[in-house]
């Protein structure tokens, strides 16, 4: 039986031709979803910068708040051992800071799969460990707001008591602030987590202020 040599070679031919297109294929889609990912990575990064750059004034900001109501709270403290006036309290519950730094562009990149598929890795255990830092100083400062809310609700019922006095004017109802301990606990604990913010925030700023820089030196 003769082997037909020359179809042996056409049907090799054949199957190389096939191999080599379904190859090329792979190759080619592989390198336009390699391209894809790289292009909505660097639209991140600019997402990522702006956010960045917009905490960092604001930590700015905050910081500064930070100081001046730690001021706040150790006058207001002062009260209660007759060193200063009452209106050093008020002063204290007006020194609120709602902070809202920009976590649009990191929640999307982890609700996606973005996060987890950048090459750098250094960035985005940065990018982690960052924003993981940033909830627990929202968490820090929302339980300080809370503090504040608390003290203006017995600051207001103080209020209060001496309307009813002056109004009529016979019995003597409203304690003396000096007196009231939950008031002075309130603020010492303001104090306390004023403190935390203030050794807190500066090495958020440098971190967001790295993460920049590392941005950058990854943009194409």
């Amino acid at each position: 039986m003769k082997i037909d040599l020359g179809n042996f070679k056409k049907f090799g031919f054949e199957v190389f031709i096939i191999f080599t297109g379904i190859t090329l294929s792979f190759l080619f889609d592989e390198w336009r979803s390699e391209r894809q990912r790289v292009e909505i990575e660097q639209e991140y990064f600019i997402r990522l910068k702006s956010d960045l750059t917009h905490d960092t004034s604001t930590y700015e900001s905050f910081m500064q708040h930070s100081i001046e109501k730690y001021k706040y709270c150790e006058v207001a403290l002062g009260y209660f051992s007759g060193d200063s006036l009452a209106d050093s309290i008020f002063s204290f519950i007006n020194s609120v800071f709602l902070f809202t730094p920009y976590q649009h562009t990191y929640q999307e990149m982890l609700s996606t799969g973005s996060l987890y598929s950048m090459k750098t890795d250094t960035l985005k255990y940065d990018l982690i460990e960052y924003y993981s830092l940033v909830s627990e100083l929202i968490r820090i400062n929302d339980i300080a707001i809370e503090i504040n809310d608390r003290t203006q609700q017995i600051l207001n019922r103080h209020l209060e008591l001496i309307s009813e006095e002056n109004n009529f004017g016979k019995f003597k109802i409203a304690v003396p602030l000096s007196d009231n301990l939950e008031l002075k606990n309130l603020i010492f604990e303001s104090r306390t987590y004023t403190g935390f913010l203030k050794g807190f925030i500066p090495l958020l700023n440098e971190s967001a202020k790295k993460l920049i820089d590392l941005i950058e030196q990854n943009e194409e």
